[in-house]
């Protein structure tokens, strides 16, 4: 892999931080190298998962929260707001780590 491929390859990992989505689709639209096809796919999900999680994670423990009246339904709510929370952070974190190994290694596609 070339290093313009290598930069490639890791800019769809960073672009959870300026176009989530958005980079990584163009990328396997536009390019033709299978490698940096492949980092663009896993980018795809890696960035698709945070926003499932925090839907459904989220989403869940406030209709927890609405429909069933005990008092520790509030509790229920914050655990699964932070739960959200702290596995999307997991995920961003991974996405760095991803990009970082992108655009340092020569053979990180299998």
């Amino acid at each position: 892999m070339s290093k313009n491929n290598n930069v490639l390859a890791s800019l769809n990992y960073f672009g959870i931080f300026f176009a989530p989505f958005l980079f990584p689709l163009v990328m396997m639209l536009v390019t033709k190298d299978d490698k940096v096809r492949f980092h663009a796919k896993r980018a795809i999900l890696s960035h698709s998962l945070i926003l499932i999680i925090i839907i459904v994670v989220m989403g869940l423990s406030t209709i927890f929260y609405l429909f069933h009246p005990a008092k520790l339904t509030a509790g229920v709510l914050v655990i699964g707001y932070l739960v959200a929370s702290v596995i999307s952070v997991i995920l961003f974190i991974w996405n760095v780590v991803q990009g970082v190994e992108a655009v340092t290694s020569n053979n990180i596609a299998r």
